[in-house]
């Protein structure tokens, strides 16, 4: 019977380690996957960086990147973008539209839509703009 419970405990205790590491790489493969939102408050600059990736600076010490599903023509060279959101959020499923400078005033160029932001560090922020250069 002591052979029997010693097993029983020695089960179960095997089991609480694969849900700790299930639940730990769920975690993390969550966090690869990236955030749908950006409340419009936190952000404070966005800067385009090819056809199909935007830096968004969000508070002090946050950067996110966004990696657009489909290039978007224009994107990287056009003097500014804009979206439309009936939230206080921008979220993967908007779209923005890309604005280019005629004289005075802007005319719409492509439409597109934003794929998830994934959060990373100053540094590569960095890198993927001198990058750019």
């Amino acid at each position: 019977m002591k052979t029997v419970n010693n097993l029983k405990s020695k089960v179960l205790m095997l089991s609480a380690v694969f849900l700790v590491a299930a639940g730990s790489a769920w975690s993390d493969e969550k966090k690869e996957a990236g955030k749908d939102c950006i409340q419009l408050t936190q952000i404070r600059e966005t800067k385009a960086i090819d056809d199909q990736n935007i830096l968004v600076f969000a508070g002090p010490n946050r950067v996110f990147k966004n990696h657009l599903p489909n290039k978007c023509n224009g994107l990287i060279h056009a003097d500014s973008y804009m979206y439309k959101t009936s939230q206080s959020q921008l979220c993967s499923l908007d779209v923005i539209t890309v604005l280019n400078r005629f004289g005075g005033d802007f005319s719409k160029g492509s439409s597109c839509g934003l794929g998830k932001f994934e959060l990373i560090d100053q540094k590569t922020a960095d890198d993927l703009l001198n990058a750019k250069k």
